[in-house]
């Protein structure tokens, strides 16, 4: 088995205008994978069920799918991960709760209100329309990782919490 501590990443919300853009999930997956050893790990929650293609398709990106799991056994997952990237959703307040470093993205809610509380939480705002959240057609067209998200990773991979392959 691998010691390395994964990498847990959620994209999904109760709200669905409130997902990160799958395009965007699939760029940062890739762009993960591609400079850290540590497993990528996508969860997907009860209200998830519209991501489940996505999900599965990042399979190809080396990204192991964690689906409909319990509270406790989130909790514990995220309790054990390397580091979190996350929508606004509970399970980002949960990581947050639990001291995890996490990036949440956020686009129509503001982060000032609805921001998970914890020392390791960074707020990244992003702006989206509704129409892009959910849009993917299950090509791998690749948009630019941005900087600020490029930022937390590098910081992360200099500080020890990602290993860099």
């Amino acid at each position: 088995g691998c010691s390395l501590r994964p990498v847990v990443a959620h994209p999904g919300s109760g709200g669905k205008k409130k997902i990160w853009p799958l395009t965007r999930w699939w760029s940062l997956l890739r762009w993960l994978a591609a400079r850290c050893r540590n497993p990528l790990l996508v969860t997907l929650g009860p209200a998830d069920g519209v991501l489940a293609p996505f999900a599965r398709a990042t399979r190809a990106l080396g990204v192991e799918l964690v689906e409909g799991q319990s509270l406790p056994f989130m909790t514990a997952l995220l309790a054990g991960s390397a580091c979190y990237f996350g929508s606004d959703s509970g399970i980002s307040h949960l990581a947050g709760c639990l001291d995890v470093p996490g990036a949440i993205f956020f686009g129509p809610t503001d982060p000032l209100i609805w921001a998970p509380v914890g020392r390791n939480v960074r707020a990244l705002v992003d702006r989206w329309s509704d129409a892009e959240a959910l849009a993917w057609t299950g090509d791998t067209v690749e948009a630019e990782v941005a900087p600020a998200v490029r930022a937390v990773v590098e910081d992360w991979l200099a500080a020890g919490i990602l290993e860099r392959r």
